[in-house]
């Protein structure tokens, strides 16, 4: 095709406007899919700190809840090790989370029991203090290459612990 075909080619298209349109869209799809991502993102980033919320929560309640019981049934406090309390964890983080138990997971959970050993404060002696940290990574957001660190803490009281000797103070 020669210089002038070519550019006469050229004019007979210059009022076409049959793929504007798609043209338009492909230069603002990526922006659009991208805002889509972040918002889903932030969907599950909430519900994924309101579920590790619940989780440690829930977990340090029925350890000291089972101490407790323990302490009815034997006459002794006998209280749940960490990885007791990991499985407590997993049953209340079923969905969202992987196992706790497992190797190369994404969750680092800490339990520590406490006795502060003295009846002259009127307060419960023993309690449980549980830190569950979770490496959370978003879903099509290259952003955060190392995930975000979220990370709860609770603390639960073991009642009827008042004036009673126990054994749990450092349970790993």
């Amino acid at each position: 095709m020669t210089g002038r075909a070519l550019h006469s080619r050229f004019q007979s298209l210059r009022g076409c406007q049959k793929a504007v349109a798609a043209v338009e869209f492909a230069m603002s799809g990526l922006a659009l899919m991208m805002f889509i991502f972040g918002i889903v993102n932030l969907g599950m980033l909430g519900f994924s700190i309101a579920a590790l919320n619940h989780a440690v929560q829930q977990a340090a309640r029925t350890a000291a809840v089972k101490a407790a019981a323990n302490y009815v049934s034997t006459g002794t406090y006998t209280c749940p090790v960490t990885s007791t309390i990991g499985g407590y964890f997993d049953k209340y983080a079923d969905p969202p989370f992987p196992s706790s138990q497992t190797a190369n997971t994404p969750i680092n959970l800490s339990a520590k029991w406490t006795d502060n050993g003295t009846a002259t404060t009127g307060l419960e002696d023993l309690y449980l203090t549980l830190t569950v940290t979770y490496n959370w990574r978003p879903i099509g957001l290259p952003i955060f290459p190392n995930g975000i660190n979220l990370q709860a803490a609770t603390v639960a009281t073991v009642l009827g612990t008042n004036g009673v000797t126990t054994s749990c103070a450092g349970t790993p």
